[in-house]
């Protein structure tokens, strides 16, 4: 049996308190203008301020594009480490999960109860590759969205003028994937934690709960508020 990790949110909280305990960023003095007159500082949109914010989330002027590659390799580094589901199991499952899906609204249309439907998804439950074709599932849709970020192609559709704007955008089409993806990683990672015939060493186990539960979310977030200071500074 696999040793668990803490749970995201204990993980997460550690991370709080760890930047807690940084040392503060150092207030940026306020640019003077030709006259000698300072911006007004209750102005939340003052040049300083903006810069402050692009100085403590953005390390360099490529930074969104660093954080992104830590979301993207993450992304692979997990798809590569979850067990492959072999092609004829990844039919099964598909076939499976549309009679369930198709049983269930056949129940719901005649006001019945849920037995056909739920007996058929007990049975997928019980697979033994289950868990782990949901996370393959949920990390593929995760790298489209992660891939659209700059390619754009689908969809071919940018709703802003501005190329900072639309690429913040395609993040924000991106969260609930990769978070997505990350709960489903974690379902598969609980499902075999409990297995004595684990298909995991306890090396791979916790290298895919370090990746799942730090890597994607966060690194996402990062990229997204990088982009945003570049998204104000251009409005500059």
């Amino acid at each position: 049996m696999l040793k668990r990790k803490l749970p995201v949110l204990f993980c997460a909280a550690v991370i709080l308190v760890a930047c807690d305990n940084h040392p503060p960023v150092a207030k940026a003095t306020p640019p003077v203008s030709a006259n000698g007159a300072q911006p007004d500082p209750a102005d939340p949109y003052a040049a300083d301020r903006t810069k402050l914010i692009f100085s403590s989330y953005c390390t360099s002027d490529s930074s969104p594009d660093e954080s992104l590659s830590y979301v993207t390799r993450a992304l692979s580094y997990l798809s590569i480490n979850v067990p492959s589901v072999p092609p004829e199991e990844t039919a099964y499952l598909e076939r499976g999960s549309k009679a369930v899906s198709e049983i269930s609204q056949q129940e719901y249309s005649a006001k019945g109860d849920h037995t056909a439907s739920n007996r058929r998804w007990n049975t997928l439950l019980n697979r033994r590759l289950y868990y782990a074709w949901q996370a393959h599932k949920g990390l593929a849709d995760a790298a489209k969205l992660i891939d659209n970020v700059d390619s754009n192609s689908d969809p071919p559709w940018d709703p802003y003028g501005s190329v900072e704007a639309n690429r913040m955008y395609r993040m924000l089409n991106a969260v609930r994937a990769v978070d997505e993806a990350a709960v489903s990683v974690q379902k598969f990672l609980d499902h075999e934690a409990y297995r004595t015939d684990s298909l995991l060493t306890q090396a791979q186990y916790d290298g895919i709960s370090m990746s799942a539960n730090l890597n994607l979310s966060y690194n996402l977030q990062r990229a997204m508020q990088c982009q945003f200071a570049h998204l104000m500074l251009d409005k500059k």
